[in-house]
């Protein structure tokens, strides 16, 4: 049988209902769990640090499956680099998951706004105006670097054709 741990991972509220929305758990279920061989899960499993007396912490309380080389430890806790490095991980997931999902609705023909509002409604996001922002103004982030790229991109060619003299 599996052995399981929890750890806690204070993360923005935002996140959390994303994670919530993107990983739809159990109702009777105390902790939040990735599915099995996802990469954040594969990712705590990592950088969990064994330890030998329970820690209070707070934030997300997340079980996972504990690996066999760390299984003589009963409680687990992260480094401040683990953290950092889950966090930036989730909010990458976030932005893959938010971009390509609000991409392809553009693309569909809707309005930004209503992309936005289907997002929040598909991944159980609260619809304040906080979030509706925050949304926004990451996926407008997005696109300009993809037109900053594609732009630099064409420069290229046209300077790989006839070089300046």
């Amino acid at each position: 049988m599996t052995k399981l741990a929890v750890i806690h991972l204070v993360l923005d509220e935002f996140i959390i209902e994303f994670l919530k929305g993107a990983f739809p758990q159990p109702k009777n279920l105390p902790y939040f769990q990735f599915p099995k061989s996802h990469d954040l899960e594969n990712a705590i499993q990592i950088l969990a640090k064994g330890v030998s007396e329970p820690i209070t912490e707070k934030g997300l309380a997340i079980q996972f499956s504990v690996p066999l080389w760390k299984s003589e430890f009963e409680h687990f806790t992260l480094t401040k680099n683990s953290v950092q490095i889950l966090k930036k991980r989730i909010k990458s997931l976030y932005g893959v998951v938010a971009h390509d999902f609000l991409a392809q609705k553009r693309n569909e023909g809707y309005e930004i706004k209503d992309c936005i509002y289907l997002f929040m409604a598909k991944y159980e996001i609260t619809e304040t105006d906080t979030n509706y922002e925050r949304v926004k103004k990451d996926f407008d982030r997005w696109r300009n670097r993809q037109a900053v790229k594609k732009y630099k991109k064409n420069v290229r060619k046209k300077n790989a054709i006839c070089p300046a003299v």
